[in-house]
């Protein structure tokens, strides 16, 4: 019987695709010593936990117990801020390892213009491991990273984790004469890096990349530098 429903025929199906965003809230410039006491309450946050779609070596990961981050973005006219609170059940640092094989945060950051940026690594694009456990002298290690006093960072450890606190100055992100404003906006990820032991493999947690965010850019979400009043909106891939 005729029921309404062609029994041959073509559907059309549109799909969007949004880009992974992130709106940094406008705040006065933060004091860098991982107590972030001095944030705004009610910043909204980026998680990472069970649900995420870009866990690396998920085989090794045991879920929210195991790990589960929160990360906040604002900025200032010194800097784009970032406060990553880190759950961790066990903290480790392989010493004969490089910073990436132990607990600790990598940032991505892509400061070139949006009419300037192939997916590839070159002047304006950055890898920066910073490691949770041990001290740091001269270049951090990455791909074209920074020396360790050309941004603000600390770890403060706390029962059950760490805060990673970090000013990155805009003006080493993107060389004059850009002057940030409200609406700029530059390209960005981060990785929780998760041992849980000495020996073994450990696993690897990306806001957005799903390939190699060492080597290639094309993951990378955005980041905009909100105004007051704004709504944030963040998206996962």
């Amino acid at each position: 019987e005729d029921d309404g429903i062609p029994e041959a025929g073509a559907v059309e199906l549109e799909v969007v695709l949004r880009e992974a965003r992130y709106e940094a809230r406008p705040m006065a410039t933060p004091v860098v010593d991982g107590a972030i006491a001095d944030w705004p309450a009610d910043m909204e946050a980026m998680i990472l936990d069970t649900a995420s779609a870009t866990v690396v070596n998920r085989q090794v990961y045991g879920g929210d117990a195991d790990l589960r981050v929160t990360v906040r973005a604002g900025w200032s006219a010194v800097g784009l801020h970032l406060a990553v609170a880190v759950e961790d059940d066990a903290l480790v640092d392989a010493p004969e390892r490089p910073a990436w094989e132990s607990d600790g945060v990598e940032l991505y950051v892509d400061g070139r213009p949006e009419d300037e940026r192939p997916p590839t690594y070159g002047p304006g694009v950055s890898q920066l491991v910073l490691p949770a456990l041990r001290p740091v002298a001269g270049r951090l290690e990455g791909n074209r990273a920074w020396e360790v006093d050309e941004l603000a960072w600390t770890v403060r450890p706390r029962d059950g984790g760490y805060v990673l606190e970090a000013t990155l100055p805009f003006d080493r992100i993107r060389a004059a004469p850009w002057r940030p404003a409200a609406g700029d906006s530059l390209r960005f990820d981060l990785m929780v890096n998760d041992r849980d032991d000495l020996a073994g493999t450990q696993s690897h947690h990306r806001l957005w990349s799903t390939g190699s965010a060492a080597s290639t850019t094309a993951g990378y979400g955005v980041v905009v530098l909100g105004s007051l009043g704004f709504e944030n909106a963040y998206a996962f891939a």
